[in-house]
């Protein structure tokens, strides 16, 4: 259950970091 619970979670944290780096980036475009 835990390494299955991690897995998901790496994924998830991954897919977060990605988002969180464009939005940054697109912010930084604007301003």
């Amino acid at each position: 259950m835990n390494k299955v619970a991690s897995r998901y979670k790496n994924a998830i944290d991954f897919d977060d970091i990605e988002s969180i780096k464009m939005q940054t980036l697109w912010r930084c475009i604007d301003k």
